[in-house]
């Protein structure tokens, strides 16, 4: 391989990287109070409606929330015990930079609800 197809090589992946950035986002929590938890889910549910992600009824129910936000990123589970948020994560990378960043907006929006909110992202994008 000649210097110029490594070049157009390295160019290339790095540019596949970029277009799908997104790593595993890691969060728990403390909300404010057991009502709160109301408020979380009234502000999820419209945060996800306004970015076009769905809902899994399903598995949702008065302390768990099943958020979708594309077909390839592991769902965002927001499920509590009293005031705690159990600790999860979701693994974004397969579905691209603009999912893993909505992701981390959905936590910048639910934050005043806590008491305590922590969100790692490993992409380190922020």
């Amino acid at each position: 391989m000649n210097l110029l197809s490594r070049a157009a090589a390295i160019l290339l992946l790095t540019y596949s990287a970029m277009a799908f950035a997104g790593e595993t986002i890691h969060f728990s929590g403390v909300l404010k109070s057991e009502k709160s938890m109301t408020t979380v889910f009234q502000q999820a549910r419209a945060y996800a409606g306004s970015n076009g992600w769905s809902i899994d009824e399903t598995y949702s129910n008065a302390t768990t929330l099943v958020l979708l936000p594309h077909p390839q990123c592991e769902p965002v589970v927001l499920r509590f015990n009293g005031t705690q948020l159990t600790p999860a994560f979701s693994k974004t990378v397969l579905a691209g930079y603009k999912t893993h960043q909505q992701v981390l907006g959905l936590f910048k929006k639910l934050g005043p609800a806590f008491d305590k909110l922590n969100v790692h992202d490993e992409s380190e994008y922020e």
